[in-house]
């Protein structure tokens, strides 16, 4: 069977090159035939891969197999060992942290782009795979350093959009982690009224407020928190976070009704989700009591 050679160069991943390949033959069990020859500081790694005969349309499942799994290594080189000095480099100039700040968040910053949950590593892998592949038709030669620099911008673009977008999601959860923490400390500070505050759903977009003796909350005509003889006070979910915190003062919240929990709103999950992250271990969910049953 003829065979085509395909042929990577690098110089500064030279040793990472050669240990992804020799791992990933020999956990992988795979047929790939190459050569190294190592001339001063560059690595030149031969792929020997079957030429399809000239009948055929197109390669073998053999041959693209085999060439999958070099290009996969090729990959993993770039994003393990050059994306992350372009990350840094982008936080400093674009972004212009310091160098303690990169220090303190780049890590964070490279686990979010490397996240399962927004699909940023294997989104850019599947892009630079597909780049590859298409140079691989039109050269049999790869230089990795010299493709970086030139040919993949387009990859540059893809990876410095993600990092932006990464950025804006770290800054996003510190502004929120500063509120909450905010929160707590206003809520320590401020005299409890009510120890415990019970909740119930109503419905999607509603709930009730109520004291340990059953009594609905609400506020006096001087703006005092106080119980009222109302039998059932319905609030708007975006009207009682404030009230919660700041005028009631609790130092626990039982949650009831948590069976409409499927029909509650965004909004009221989100608030909820406060709730819980200021609270902690004192925001409650009622097991079932006859509160929670009741119309």
């Amino acid at each position: 069977m003829t065979q085509q050679e395909y042929r990577v160069y690098t110089r500064q991943y030279a040793d990472e090159l050669s240990r992804r390949v020799h791992q990933m033959c020999a956990e992988e069990e795979l047929p790939l035939r190459y050569s190294e020859d190592l001339r001063g500081e560059t690595l030149a790694m031969t792929f020997a891969l079957p030429e399809p005969p000239k009948a055929a349309r197109e390669e073998n499942i053999l041959c693209r197999i085999q060439k999958y799994y070099f290009i996969q290594a090729l990959i993993d080189v770039v994003q393990d060992c050059w994306e992350k000095p372009q990350v840094y480099a982008r936080l400093k100039k674009t972004f212009e942290w310091s160098d303690d700040e990169i220090g303190m968040k780049g890590n964070s910053v490279m686990q979010k782009l490397n996240s399962g949950e927004r699909g940023g590593k294997n989104l850019r892998g599947k892009f630079l795979a597909r780049e590859l592949i298409a140079y691989f038709e039109e050269q049999k030669e790869l230089d990795i350093e010299g493709y970086l620099d030139f040919r993949g911008k387009t990859y540059h673009n893809v990876l410095a959009r993600q990092v932006d977008s990464a950025v804006a999601e770290l800054q996003m959860e510190e502004e929120e982690q500063s509120s909450l923490e905010l929160m707590r400390a206003i809520l320590q500070r401020r005299p409890e009224k009510f120890s415990v505050l019970h909740m119930k759903l109503l419905g999607p977009e509603n709930v009730s407020l109520w004291s340990s003796r059953g009594l609905p909350l609400g506020v006096s005509d001087e703006g005092d928190p106080c119980e009222t003889d109302v039998s059932r006070l319905s609030e708007p979910i975006e009207d009682i976070l404030v009230p919660i915190l700041y005028l009631y003062g609790p130092r626990e919240i039982i949650l009831h009704a948590c069976h409409m929990l499927p029909q509650a709103s965004n909004d009221i999950l989100a608030v909820l989700g406060v709730l819980q992250s200021v609270f902690g271990e004192d925001f409650r969910i009622c097991p079932g009591c006859e509160e929670c049953f009741l119309a």
